[in-house]
């Protein structure tokens, strides 16, 4: 009879080992602490890590209106790339009217509009934004770059257009629905970008790189009054944004519209 006993309970023993045992594997295997599963956590944050539109973190600063910051969006080069291929085209930047653009004392910078032209630095920074806003790219204008000198601003605006005359930009790309602005080259002081219908108000030191990204329109598709903004003064130094307005639709007078029609021509089966 013992050694029955015995014989059993030795079996019960090597049940429970063999018991620990399988736990212990089956943790090792499938736990963070395992070489190969934090070798594929690695691996799966460097793809993710490399579909990413740029290095900086992405900053709420308000959900009405919404407005967010990416940091670091635009390297130091492709900053100044974009401001050498500005200046030489830069004139009075103007302000939408009832029946044509006019100089006014609302905007005082100078800008000009860039086309992309195949170039591939515009084209890279173009299908970032749209990686970042998810929007088509051809839905945007071309870029409008602007350069304010001491004293110069843009009082607060709505990008979208209403009222009299609308309809004529509107045309049949809808209206505004996202405006993204990159500063290029931050001014000494001042020059900060405001959003006084926000609650609290936003007021927005550029940075070098930087992006400020905000909607137009609610997500209903309403026109979001609050997305009211404004460049203050620059006081010292100068200040350089390009600004990417993006449609609700696609936007035919844009490159990529006609290059994205093109290939779609060029790949249509006969």
């Amino acid at each position: 009879m013992g050694k029955r006993r015995d014989n059993g309970t030795l079996k019960k023993v090597a049940l429970v080992l063999a018991a620990v045992i399988v736990l212990f594997v089956i943790y090792y295997l499938t736990g963070d602490n395992h070489p190969n599963r934090l070798k594929a956590h690695v691996s799966k944050q460097a793809v993710a890590d490399k579909k990413t539109c740029s290095e900086g973190p992405i900053e709420q600063f308000s959900w009405s209106p919404r407005v967010f910051i990416h940091r670091n969006f635009l390297s130091i080069a492709e900053c100044e790339y974009i401001m050498r291929k500005a200046e030489p085209l830069l004139t009075r930047s103007q302000v939408v009217g009832a029946n044509e653009d006019q100089v006014s004392t609302v905007r005082t910078s100078y800008g000009t509009f860039i086309g992309t032209d195949a170039d591939p630095v515009v084209m890279k920074i173009e299908q970032r934004i749209a990686e970042w806003t998810m929007y088509p790219v051809e839905n945007g204008e071309s870029f409008y770059v602007l350069r304010y000198e001491p004293g110069q601003q843009y009082v607060p605006h709505h990008d979208f257009f209403t009222g009299e005359g609308a309809e004529r930009y509107i045309a049949g790309a809808g209206n505004r629905a996202v405006t993204v602005v990159i500063y290029l080259h931050e001014p000494e002081e001042g020059g900060e970008t405001t959003f006084p219908m926000a609650n609290p108000p936003l007021s927005l030191v550029p940075k070098q790189g930087d992006a400020v990204l905000f909607h137009n329109m609610l997500p209903s598709r309403e026109l979001d009054e609050k997305s009211l903004h404004g460049g203050n003064p620059v006081i010292k130094g100068t200040k350089w944004v390009v600004t990417k307005w993006i449609r609700t639709g696609a936007y035919p007078y844009s490159w990529w519209y006609e290059f994205l029609q093109a290939q779609r021509k060029a790949n249509k089966p006969m």
